[in-house]
């Protein structure tokens, strides 16, 4: 019995060390299978998260460049209701701005002057008391929707009255408390202060003295956010945004109300908002963790054991033929290895992952790098060259080109360019480029049926990628990549640098033409008395520093109140607009023709003397007598009386400079008009 034992015990010791063995493989390839999918699970939540609050970010910030455009317009030149409805409508906000419920220019009204702007507006003040000062709502867009808004007192509510204070005192815009809105949904207001023009206050009390008023912002969240982030990036994910703290009393928005958690995936980020601080709370749903990762684990687990115990049997079984056994086994550790080798091969593919998450993030920091320098940017021409200069460290192997829409020409140029010399075109028409014709990205593989697109000359032989560049549903341009060393350009980062520069360059392109507005006159075309202003004290500024001189020219036509009353308004106009014509013409490129005021013009001479700008003045004379005006009824000459002034002969300081000038010019015009006068001197 012992011998039989002994006997069995030897033919079932090969069996345990295969069941041994096999369950400690199997063990193994479970733990470490848990925590790779883990490890990935991990990545991808974070790689997720940031990347909704990347995009929440960045659509915060583009509703706070279009208070900043706006500001810009109250803050050079003078807004009534016609300029208001002017800019508000011809730029489709509510189209542009999803959630935007209100945009409202706010006016600081002492009680003393309450009577005075109730009579010149029309507009009653509605305050829940009397105060020392109001801040009624003025202009409101949209008007429909908003019709009682006009006269509110904004400061009669205490939420909104702080953020009132706080934007006013440190001259930044600042959010009131969120208020609640109808079916749960939840409003906040932004308020951007707006100083009196001509002023730039440094501190507080300068600051409360120099307000003009406010420009706010209401937005409806939920709307707000809608479409702000990637759907596929927050479809396992839920994603709320708290005010201040994490309450049910302080939710401002929740993608999953009611969703169940996951348990321990979970991530707050924090965020500015105007003054308060906004907490972004992510937690993944169920659905998130339940991957083929995650199931792998348990597969590798049953299976392992299902087959360790299965492998044991069969060694048992053959153990009676120890060649048969010994091969099985043989065969049984070979398998192991294989399976340790797929191991490897899985480490390796999370190490992929791991570094794919390290460039995503590092592409999200560098977006956020080059949409902060462009948002500082204060000429399109001076966010070119930053695109330049980044798209390289989004595409080292790459070479390519910025192309924008030129639309009082109808072409497409090319305003940057990386790499080596493009095979392509600088200058060509939007039907060349297929992408501009299809909307949507246009990627031409090395030897594929794709058609090319014109512009490009030479076709590459890696290929190329054209990303249409869209702003507000509207075409601005085209992002040429062309690949190198055989690497084609990713398309998805492409269109997500393409989006960025687009909505950089949209409103970099509104804040100038806002800024044309505010410094042109309308009826001339020429600069503005505040744009001469601003101009006359840089150029004096500059010819000092330089020892140079520096004239300058009144300009007054002639008997223009008899062409007004004798032909009417708009053959005064003509006159005005003509005269603008000409004198624009006529300067050098660095002098400075501008509409005084009424039939005034003057013109800054960077460099000339007061000779040379009294001879200059001489020939405008009789060169404007070349011009003619059809009144109506018959062609009317124009003639001009203008005085001359220079730097440092006969004045020192801008305003000096002016009184000399417009000094002469009056002499000019009492001895007879259609003459030239030099100025005297005029103490600073």
């Amino acid at each position: 019995m012992t011998r039989k034992k002994s006997h069995f015990l030897r033919q079932a010791l090969p069996a345990a060390a295969v069941l041994l063995l096999s369950v400690s493989a199997a063990l193994y390839l479970w733990k470490a299978a848990r925590e790779n999918a883990d490890r990935q699970v991990h990545f991808r939540f974070e790689a997720q998260t940031k990347e909704i609050a990347f995009f929440v970010q960045k659509r915060l910030e583009l509703y706070g460049n279009a208070l900043y455009s706006l500001k810009a317009l109250f803050t050079v030149s003078d807004v009534g209701p016609s300029e208001w409805s002017t800019f508000t409508e011809t730029e489709s906000l509510r189209e542009r701005y999803p959630g935007l419920t209100a945009l409202r220019f706010i006016q600081r009204v002492p009680a003393s002057e309450r009577d005075a702007f109730e009579k010149a507006t029309g507009i009653g003040i509605r305050s829940s008391r009397d105060r020392d000062e109001y801040f009624p709502v003025l202009f409101v867009y949209p008007a429909a929707g908003n019709e009682l808004m006009p006269g509110f007192d904004v400061a009669s509510e205490r939420p909104l009255s702080e953020a009132l204070q706080l934007a006013r005192d440190t001259g930044r815009p600042a959010a009131a408390e969120p208020l609640p809105g109808p079916a749960g949904s939840r409003t906040f207001v932004i308020f951007a202060p707006v100083y009196r023009r001509g002023t730039a206050p440094a501190d507080v009390s300068a600051r409360r003295e120099s307000l003009a008023g406010f420009l706010d912002l209401v937005l409806k969240i939920d709307d707000l956010l809608a479409n702000s982030y990637n759907p596929s990036a927050a479809r396992d994910i839920r994603f709320e945004i708290f005010d201040g703290e994490e309450s049910e009393s302080t939710r401002l928005y929740d993608s999953r109300p009611g969703a169940v958690s996951a348990g321990p995936l979970t991530q707050t980020i924090p965020m500015e908002v105007a003054g308060r601080v906004w907490l972004l709370h992510f937690s993944a749903l169920p659905e998130f963790s339940d991957t083929p990762e995650t199931r792998l684990p348990r597969v590798y687990l049953f299976g392992g054991l299902a087959l360790s115990l299965l492998l044991s049997g069969i060694v048992l079984a053959l153990s009676t033929s120890r060649s048969r056994a010994v091969s099985f086994a043989e065969k049984m550790t070979v398998d192991l290895s294989r399976e340790i080798g797929e191991r490897k091969l899985a480490d390796e593919k999370l190490q992929r992952l791991v570094q794919d998450l390290e460039r995503r993030n590092h592409e999200a920091s560098l977006m956020g790098e080059l949409g902060e320098l462009l948002q500082s940017c204060s000429r399109l021409e001076e966010a070119y060259p930053l695109i330049g200069r980044f798209a390289p460290l989004f595409f080292p192997d790459t070479r390519g080109a910025l192309y924008l829409i030129n639309g009082a020409r109808n072409l497409v140029e090319g305003v940057a360019d990386w790499g080596i010399p493009l095979a392509g075109e600088r200058i060509f028409v939007q039907d060349d480029c297929w992408a501009l014709k299809r909307g949507k990205p246009h990627f031409v593989h090395a030897g594929g049926a794709e058609p090319a697109c014109k512009h490009v000359v030479s076709y590459p032989p890696e290929g190329y990628l054209c990303v249409p560049m869209m702003a507000q549903g509207q075409g601005l341009g085209v992002l040429h990549l062309q690949g190198a060393s055989g690497t084609a350009p990713r398309e998805e980062l492409a269109v997500a640098l393409a989006g960025e520069s687009a909505l950089a360059l949209a409103n970099l392109k509104l804040r100038e033409a806002l800024h044309a507005q505010s410094i042109r006159d309308r009826v001339t075309g020429l600069y503005n008395r505040h744009y001469l202003q601003e101009s006359l004290d840089r150029e004096l500024l500059r010819t000092a520093r330089r020892k140079e001189s520096l004239g300058l020219l009144m300009i007054d036509i002639d008997h223009f109140k008899h062409f007004n009353d004798a032909y009417g308004h708009e053959v005064g106009d003509a006159i005005l607009a003509a005269v603008g014509k000409f004198l624009a013409s006529r300067f050098r490129g660095d002098d400075l023709p501008c509409r005084y005021g009424g039939e005034e013009f003057v013109v800054i001479l960077p460099g000339a003397s007061l000779e040379s700008s009294a001879e200059l003045a001489g020939q405008v004379r009789e060169e404007i007598k070349t011009i003619k005006v059809n009144t109506g009824s018959k062609m009317e000459g124009i003639t001009l009386s203008i005085g001359v002034a220079a730097y440092p002969a006969l004045a020192t300081t801008p305003e000096a400079l002016l009184r000399s000038a417009d000094q002469a010019l009056y002499r000019a015009k009492d001895e007879g008009r259609d003459r030239v006068l030099v100025g005297v001197p005029v103490p600073g």
